[in-house]
């Protein structure tokens, strides 16, 4: 099916929906009245017109339009006023002089009296049902501060270009991409009481971040509809990477950063923005490997991990048996005298049971940072440790998760997906590196709700916080189980493209190419099921208008749609 064709069938609202929706719009409990503030400046008419029409078509009628003419040309001026003259919820106010985006913004908050407050361009549009699903969420979600909806990227025409399907609310995302962007809406006095200010162009980004400064996050409610068109033609800061205003977006960033108290470096880095974060301390790092020393893959991890990583205060521990470390000792004896290397003891007998070996490593390790490591790992950059343990350290920092490599340089694991293949998925297995992906998410740091175990970094106090590696996952799932235990507990797990790995998957521990292994894989896949079975269908970072037949976040089709249409609930 071709992207218009899904488009037209992913928009279209039957009598039915338009009944229903009218129904469900006389049971709320609230109608609260919702503002639009849309600064003109010389607007081309046939877009202007498109956007106010958007918005006199509305199903849910409790709005206002708050138009500031921004000195515009007499042409655009009189548009403005014929609308108002034809419906009392148009408000203008008008400006002498070209204030901009911002400031023109500020004036039609001015005049708004809504109850929430949006932000519509004059050369965009709202789907139908926008506003009706603004208003349902607030009805069922009255303590909401912030919500955002997915958006539309069209072209001159308004012919669809690229949906943007959005995850939940991700910081991490945030700071890498102003992902929530349109259309989003604000409780009145929260905005009032920000305003907007001037940020080159992003006084948008500027002001959503000054919002999640300063509300609770469980008040953030994302909408997974394209409720909103945004225009990408000639005349937009749209049409090309170089008009984006960066500097604004940077700006903006260093401001949030300076706020929260969190030292960094910001800067762009193609396809959006790269916060560096800097450490005052450097944490000791425990570096766990389990190991059964396979062809000497232990060996050459080692060697890697000592030649090619700058952070100094960190140990490894590894898990091994006698056999192995009499190994070890042997070739890096002065190391394991003076505790950079030590042990944590395995009985070889024992069948291979990962979580074991993970808890029996942290119950000797000292330090305040866990990095659970493969054995067939490599780092690739020197800074990789420091990247980690920078993301790590923040209070709402659950895992972190490095990117991983297969010899042939296309992606092992950027980030994880729930409910691809019914558990779990790396997104964009196997493109290669120099693959950016869906709006740029592989060479972003960004939210998952799970990274890999096989290059997983945390504080060792949210590891005893959640009970460590659970023992029932022998083999697989583990890291899976782990993950969702730390985002039930309230973290976000983060994924950092900045700390590279090369990886030889399984090279180790070898493939489940037995009956016996193969059943193990089964069960403990069907335990998983059993234990987050909602979940692993309900990814939070992943929208349900993604399909779970794909890793590469491609469009379902309609009928795949995951997404609860609230006038059918």
């Amino acid at each position: 099916m071709t992207l218009t064709a899904w488009y037209k069938e992913y928009k279209k609202l039957t009598s039915v929906d338009l009944f229903l929706i009218s129904e469900q719009i006389q049971k709320f409990k609230n109608r609260p009245l919702l503002s639009l503030l849309t600064p003109v400046y010389n607007t081309k008419t046939i877009w202007l017109k498109e956007c106010i029409d958007s918005v006199l078509n509305q199903i849910y009628t409790n709005w206002e339009l708050c138009l500031c003419d921004n000195a515009s040309n007499p042409e655009t001026s009189k548009i403005l006023q014929e609308y108002a003259n034809k419906d009392p919820r148009i408000k203008i106010i008008r400006l002498e002089v070209n204030q901009g985006g911002y400031g023109g913004t500020n004036a039609a908050l001015d005049i708004a009296t809504g109850d929430y407050i949006g932000f519509l361009d004059s050369d965009d549009t709202l789907s139908l049902h926008a506003l009706y699903l603004i208003a349902q969420k607030l009805d069922s979600n009255p303590d909401a501060n912030l919500i955002y909806t997915d958006e539309n990227i069209v072209d001159a025409e308004g012919a669809c270009l690229l949906p943007f399907f959005k995850p939940d609310f991700a910081p991490d995302l945030l700071m890498s991409e102003f992902y929530m962007s349109h259309l989003s809406m604000y409780k009145s006095e929260l905005l009032k009481r920000l305003r907007l200010r001037e940020s080159a162009g992003s006084h948008d980004y500027d002001v959503a971040l000054r919002a999640v400064e300063i509300i609770p996050i469980k008040t953030i409610y994302h909408i997974p509809v394209l409720a909103y068109n945004y225009r990408q033609h000639k005349e937009s800061v749209a049409f090309n990477t170089e008009s984006y205003c960066i500097d604004g977006a940077m700006n903006a960033l260093r401001g949030h950063l300076e706020r929260i108290g969190r030292k960094a470096t910001v800067y762009y880095d193609w396809p959006h923005y790269r916060v560096k974060y800097h450490l005052d301390e450097y944490p000791h790092v425990n570096i766990c490997i389990a190991s059964i020393n396979k062809n000497d893959i232990l060996i050459k991890c080692i060697v890697k991990l000592l030649s090619r990583t700058n952070y100094i205060n960190y140990s490894i521990c590894l898990c091994v048996t006698k056999e192995v470390q009499a190994t070890i000792i042997n070739r890096f004896g002065s190391l394991v005298k003076s505790g950079k290397i030590f042990f944590a003891e395995r009985a070889a007998a024992l069948p291979f049971n990962y979580s074991i070996l993970a808890n029996s490593m942290n119950a000797i390790c000292k330090g305040p940072i866990l990095c659970f490591l493969n054995d067939d790992v490599e780092p690739l950059n020197y800074d990789w440790l420091e990247e980690m343990v920078a993301q790590a350290i923040h209070p709402t920092t659950g895992a972190v998760g490095a990117k991983l490599l297969y010899p042939n340089l296309t992606y092992q694991h950027v980030g994880c997906v729930l409910g691809i293949e019914n558990t779990c998925a790396h997104a964009f297995k196997g493109l290669p590196d120099s693959e950016a992906a869906y709006f740029g998410r592989a060479k972003l740091v960004g939210n998952y709700s799970m990274v890999t175990g096989a290059c997983l970094m945390m504080r060792k106090e949210i590891y005893d916080e959640v009970g460590g590696y659970d023992l029932d996952f022998q083999v697989a799932y583990g890291d899976v189980d782990i993950c969702l235990k730390i985002i039930k507990a309230g973290y976000y797990n983060v994924f950092t493209p900045h700390a590279a790995m090369l990886h030889l998957e399984a090279y180790s521990r070898g493939i489940d190419n037995t009956i016996e292994k193969q059943q193990r894989f089964i069960e403990e896949r069907q335990l998983l099921i059993d234990r987050y079975g909602v979940l692993l269908q309900n990814d939070p970072m992943y929208n349900p208008n993604l399909s779970l037949r794909s890793v590469n976040f491609e469009i379902a089709p309609v009928e795949e749609s995951r997404y609860k249409k609230p006038w059918l609930v």
